[in-house]
């Protein structure tokens, strides 16, 4: 069972996919076609920053690791159609549980 505001998607490529699982094609249908959040729903993303190597010395002494950072977000009362549509959500960032 997904966790609470999010909503498995049945894959229109089902079939194809579990006869076929290493084909990547199907994981980028999933992808595109599975909703990541529900109107008044709630998601947990982590931001992580990935930088290049350092390349000098003095990037060697600057680098410094950053811990990554993790918001919940929540969504307003919409309407799917509308996102669908072309149609942004705006999501505010809450308090986590």
């Amino acid at each position: 069972m997904p966790p609470k505001g999010l909503m498995s998607v049945p894959s229109a490529s089902g079939h194809c996919a579990r006869k076929f699982p290493d084909l990547p094609e199907f994981a980028e249908l999933d992808a595109y076609e599975a909703r990541v959040l529900n109107p008044k729903g709630k998601v947990e993303v982590t931001l992580k920053l990935v930088s290049p190597p350092p390349g000098g010395w003095l990037d060697r002494m600057l680098d410094a690791p950053v811990q990554p950072i993790t918001l919940t977000l929540q969504a307003p009362d919409f309407d799917p159609r509308n996102v669908g549509a072309g149609e942004l959500v705006r999501v505010r960032s809450v308090a986590g549980t």
